[in-house]
């Protein structure tokens, strides 16, 4: 066993910067579709398959690994996946047509999953409850950060040196990230407390409150990639907003993404969840509606840009705090696992569902953003509700527990 420790600050920062890089891998598809869809010559309205099947296959392998993932060795497993990611990432950047960007997605798809559920029970394994809420808002910030930085250098690498440059860069990251938790994480960082007591499927199952978890996140992944697949195209081609000023969009965004982020982790542990649930889902509507429904000219891109990122950031700080304690603790990994599958599975849903609703107008233009951003609009609404219901099956729970 090492003789190596690391703190809690250290883990919490280790781990938001795998997320970032996550993140970016994950997400710089969507706004760089315009420039691949152009060098390979596939239609914007299939940008969707590209984002969908990371997803797809980042849910698939996080479900069938996650009856596994608590027996490894977690700094082991997570370098294994990073690896994977990187491989898949490389082979993106030399794609030479849509077969193979397809087919190399769901490749760092495929290891992208647990890496994530891994990443994030680390955190669970760390840090209790009652400072959980600010880890995880410290965490999911990563998710700005990439929109301040990760996206808008992405975007200029592809204009600069080609839509391949991103893709190469983010491999590069991946694996001085391989290097780094071997420097950084005890090679015994595991669950302390779940020995080998091995994860129970039907059991899991059988509990109310874990439906509703997982509702409560497919729900707002799907919603929220019925419109992220499309956004760059539309704000192009339906809003004539100019492609070399693409990056400032994603930074503006990003910007509020980390206010909004830092304030509400602290303020949901302050003033509890459906609070701060409720505001992120008023805002989040109000943006969608004004920036993608209505499509008022007067409402600016950074303006939507500003409200929508922020508000899907507050909505994941809340929906991820919440999520955290709902598993018991031999069940971590392998519950965010799960969750993980969902939420990925949610999100390639979405990205498939809109790619059939959307066309391409004569000009490049995107039809059918309206009918999107409705049924977005109408899933969004639905937050609030299951925070209210999960918080309420925990406490009964809890009470069983006690009075047992």
């Amino acid at each position: 066993m090492s003789n190596k420790t690391i703190s809690e600050n250290q883990l919490i920062a280790l781990v938001s910067i795998i997320q970032f890089v996550h993140v970016v891998d994950f997400m710089m598809v969507a706004p760089l579709g315009p420039d691949f869809a152009k060098s390979l010559g596939f239609s914007l309205s299939d940008i969707g398959w590209i984002v969908g099947v990371f997803a797809a296959a980042a849910a698939v392998s996080a479900f069938f690994s996650a009856k596994y993932l608590d027996r490894f060795e977690r700094r082991g497993l997570l370098n294994f996946c990073l690896i994977g990611m990187a491989g898949g990432t490389c082979w993106a950047g030399l794609a030479t047509d849509f077969e193979h960007l397809l087919y190399a997605r769901i490749v760092t798809g495929l290891f992208g999953g647990p890496a994530n559920a891994v990443a994030i029970a680390l955190i669970i394994d760390k840090v209790p409850n009652e400072r959980r809420g600010r880890a995880m808002g410290i965490v999911m910030g990563a998710f700005s950060i990439a929109s301040i930085l990760g996206l808008p250098i992405g975007l200029y690498l592809a204009t600069w040196f080609g839509w391949q440059a991103p893709f190469f860069a983010i491999t590069v990251l991946l694996l001085l990230l391989v290097v780094l938790n071997l420097i950084l994480l005890p090679k015994s960082e595991q669950a302390p407390t779940h020995g080998l007591k091995r994860f129970q499927f039907r059991k899991f199952f059988n509990r109310r409150v874990t439906w509703l978890c997982l509702l409560m996140n497919m729900s707002a992944l799907f919603a929220a990639f019925l419109l992220i697949p499309h956004i760059s195209s539309y704000i192009q081609f339906n809003r004539d907003y100019p492609r070399d000023d693409l990056g400032f969009l994603y930074l503006v965004g990003g910007l509020a993404s980390f206010i909004l982020m830092r304030i509400t982790g602290p303020a949901v542990d302050r003033r509890g969840a459906f609070m701060l649930s409720l505001i992120a889902t008023l805002l989040a509507i109000a943006s969608v509606y004004l920036g993608f429904y209505a499509q008022y000219l007067w409402f600016s891109m950074p303006l939507l840009f500003f409200f929508f990122m922020g508000a899907m950031s507050m909505r994941n700080v809340v929906a991820t705090t919440v999520t955290s304690m709902v598993p018991d603790d031999h069940e971590r990994a392998a519950f965010m696992s799960i969750n993980g599958a969902i939420q990925h599975a949610s999100a390639a849903f979405g990205a498939f569902i809109s790619s059939q609703i959307v066309s391409n107008g004569g000009h490049g233009e995107i039809i059918g953003m309206a009918k999107l951003a409705l049924m977005a609009m109408l899933i969004y609404a639905l937050l609030p509700v299951f925070v209210m219901l999960i918080e309420k099956s925990q406490l009964g729970r809890k009470n069983q527990s006690l009075t047992s």
